[in-house]
């Protein structure tokens, strides 16, 4: 008996940990007024935290800019792949943060607008506003004319090394895509970084000739860091004076690479939701009537599997809301609507399962052996069925992602991408909850009343009579077989 209530306890203990993490913090704008119903308060642990869903640009407002995207003075090149490869900065540079559904789409020949959910204008102008050049520059001599000065005071210029008879300035593009956050010696934030191709030998002599005297690391014009050079470093080196946030930043920056056109703001502005609150708390009271309208077909067609269904359904949105906030996925109006579709499809595989047991029922079989065999037999057409969908949401975010397909251009949508992930999250979770959660409930009244009682199961077999030690026996095998 214990062994057999196990699993159902398990998914008890599953659902309730994934309600406490999307208890929303303020309960009355979505559930009936009148019920002093307890504040949500996220989880955090350590610093991993998910206070709230997040919303996309058109639920919860954000920032608008636009750019443009100007070439440097000794820029020799196209300047149309130059703005592709800035765009694509800055969509690595936005996608390291977590802001997804972003909008990062060109205007015109030379302008970049740039749509995003839940940062104020100062912090996606630091985001996005910098070339995001790394430039390690010494104390200024008579060559700085000649190599350029790193500060407008003119106290430091950039530094060269010669590798192969050629003088080459040391800067950002020697360093590898792996730049980290880690900590100095007392446990402050750091940047550690990692040269390749002719950085270390540029590094090595510019650490060589500088031992005992500093050497600058710059950010464009921001002097990030000025340390003093105690003995010759190669390959290496870290960023030190930084704090976390400016840090974690700082990768994101280096990792994602300097942008090849420089930016200027041009227009910027802060975006109100399109929907506004009261339109977001309708779309869930909306929500909310579907599931509920849903649960009582089920109930009054497949009465007492019906009600199982019924509570599986509602564990499955619980624990998809908490796989959305975990993860996080951004909400938006199309994901949203990936959410519901999703709903449809976990019903879909109820169905299936149910129709297959009433066919074994009418077979005289019993109700454990009808169990089994109802999932058995629909078990592949669910499988084909949620394989295709996930095949779908797979070419849907890449063809988002901004791929060229031959002879039809590129495509860039991240609403589409966003569709795409809240749909095969949804699918996945619905697949858990079909085969897992309503098996689980359904397999533990084995043995009782109510699976005697098929008028209880479905009303077409309801003359039918499953005999009891027919249960019991099957209850008898199942037990011995686990």
């Amino acid at each position: 008996m214990i062994r057999r209530f196990t699993p159902l306890a398990l998914v008890a203990v599953l659902t309730a940990a994934a309600l406490y993490v999307v208890w929303p913090s303020q309960p009355n704008d979505f559930l009936p007024s009148g019920v002093p119903w307890p504040s949500g308060n996220g989880l955090t642990i350590g610093s991993f935290e998910r206070d709230t869903m997040r919303l996309g640009l058109d639920l919860q407002g954000g920032t608008r800019l636009l750019l443009r995207a100007s070439p440097p003075e000794d820029f020799d090149g196209n300047i149309d792949d130059a703005l592709e490869g800035t765009v694509r900065v800055l969509r690595k540079r936005v996608d390291a943060t977590g802001v997804a559904e972003a909008e990062i789409t060109k205007q015109g020949s030379d302008n970049i607008s740039i749509q995003l959910p839940g940062l104020t204008p100062e912090q996606a102008r630091d985001l996005l506003g910098r070339t995001a050049l790394l430039r390690f520059c010494e104390p200024a001599t008579d060559r700085i004319s000649e190599v350029g000065a790193c500060d407008p005071a003119g106290q430091w210029q950039q530094a060269t090394g010669i590798v192969g008879g050629r003088e080459l300035v040391l800067t950002g593009r020697f360093l590898k895509s792996n730049a980290f956050v880690s900590s100095d010696q007392l446990g402050n934030p750091a940047v550690g970084f990692e040269f390749q191709d002719e950085g270390p030998q540029l590094f090595e002599q510019l650490t060589t000739r500088l031992i005992g005297n500093q050497i600058a690391i710059f950010l464009d014009d921001e002097l990030l860091s000025a340390p003093v050079v105690n003995s010759v470093i190669r390959d290496r080196g870290q960023i030190t004076g930084l704090s976390f946030e400016r840090a974690r930043d700082l990768v994101i920056q280096l990792n994602s690479g300097a942008l090849p056109l420089q930016l200027t703001v041009l227009q910027e502005q802060s975006v109100d939701a399109t929907l506004g609150e009261d339109s977001v708390q309708r779309s869930v009271l909306a929500g909310e009537i579907g599931l509920l309208l849903v649960a009582l077909f089920m109930i009054l067609y497949y009465r007492l599997p019906g009600i199982m269904a019924a509570i599986a359904l509602g564990i499955y949105a619980i624990l998809t809301l908490a796989v959305f906030k975990l993860l996080p996925v951004t909400l938006t109006l199309a994901g949203i609507g990936a959410f519901v579709l999703s709903v449809g499809m976990a019903v879909d595989a109820n169905i299936l399962i149910f129709e297959r047991m009433k066919e074994e029922l009418r077979a005289g079989r019993s109700y454990a052996a009808s169990l089994q065999s109802g999932f058995d037999r629909a078990w592949p057409s669910i499988r084909d069925s949620n394989i295709t969908t996930l095949i779908t949401c797979a070419i849907l975010f890449v063809l988002g992602g901004g791929i060229e397909v031959p002879g039809l251009g590129t495509f860039d949508a991240p609403l589409v991408q966003g569709f795409a992930v809240t749909l095969a999250v949804g699918v996945l979770v619905s697949m858990f909850s079909a085969l897992t959660v309503t098996r689980v409930m359904m397999r533990s009244i084995i043995g009782t009343r109510f699976a005697a009682r098929t008028d209880w199961l479905v009303p077409d077999v309801a003359a039918l009579h499953v005999p009891t030690e027919g249960i019991a026996s099957d209850d008898a095998t199942e037990g011995a077989g686990s």
